[in-house]
């Protein structure tokens, strides 16, 4: 089997990065995440039973007898589709099936558990700290950057929690948001997707509100302008008349 015939369904990694198993799910292992994924992924690889192959703790049997080779084999490829299949596009390009579990494991964690994997992790917390609204022309924008980081931190020790992500948040906010925000903040179980649905919410009324009151002024330039030209009309139409009056009147017209 090769690497492309893996499509991310067919590999159990849904759209938001999650590997899912029988056994549970975990994000998938990313340049920044190792150190959970390398715990999860223990944890799953010891209920098959297959653990101590990726170590190497388990050799392999003889041929004979069958069963006992069969059972050994058949968890030996169940670990090396387990550690492939639970890696993101990036990280799967370090590795390939026709590898044994041994070196799959090795080879990921020579890569991601490294000093320069940690210093990346610590360099990408340091600018999810230091992100402020005033980088950016909208807060969806804010709020879309600082989300980025924060998946690619996801199952890393320097993992941005929902409390800390909210807080990185709320303090650049615009005082049109403290409504919103107050209300939102009562619910204990606040979760970081539901403080964000919160905001793009308010700032999508905040923009229809700002469109109609542009719209609004506008109509009433245009009526101002009208009534502006109606009026400049009447007063052309009646000095007219006074003209063509006061010529019939010295011509003894009328």
């Amino acid at each position: 089997m090769s690497n492309s015939s893996l499509s991310p369904n067919v590999a159990g990694i849904s759209p938001d990065n999650i590997y899912r198993c029988k056994y549970g799910q975990t994000h998938v292992l990313l340049p920044t995440n190792y150190h959970r994924w390398s715990q999860d992924l223990q944890a799953f690889l010891e209920i098959e039973r297959a653990f101590r192959i990726v170590t190497q703790e388990e050799k392999e049997p003889p041929a004979n007898p069958a069963p006992r080779y069969a059972s050994w084999e058949e968890r030996r490829v169940k670990a090396e589709v387990m550690i492939f299949t639970s890696c993101s596009p990036a990280t799967r390009q370090q590795i390939n099936l026709a590898m044994d579990p041994w070196d799959m494991w090795q080879t990921l964690k020579a890569k991601y558990d490294s000093a320069a994997s940690r210093a990346g992790r610590f360099a990408l917390r340091g600018r999810f700290n230091r992100l402020l609204l005033s980088q950016f022309s909208a807060v969806t924008a804010f709020i879309t950057e600082l989300t980025k980081l924060r998946q690619q931190l996801a199952g890393s020790t320097e993992e941005v929690t929902d409390s800390t992500f909210i807080s990185q948040l709320v303090p650049d906010l615009p005082n049109e948001y403290d409504a919103i925000v107050q209300i939102m903040s009562r619910d204990a179980a606040l979760t970081a997707d539901d403080f964000i649905t919160g905001i793009v919410e308010r700032e999508a009324e905040l923009s229809n509100k700002k469109a109609q009151l542009s719209s609004t002024s506008s109509a009433d330039s245009a009526n101002s302008a009208l009534l502006a030209n109606t009026r400049a009309a009447a007063l052309f139409t009646n000095s007219s008349r006074n003209n063509r009056h006061s010529r019939w009147s010295r011509s003894g017209m009328w």
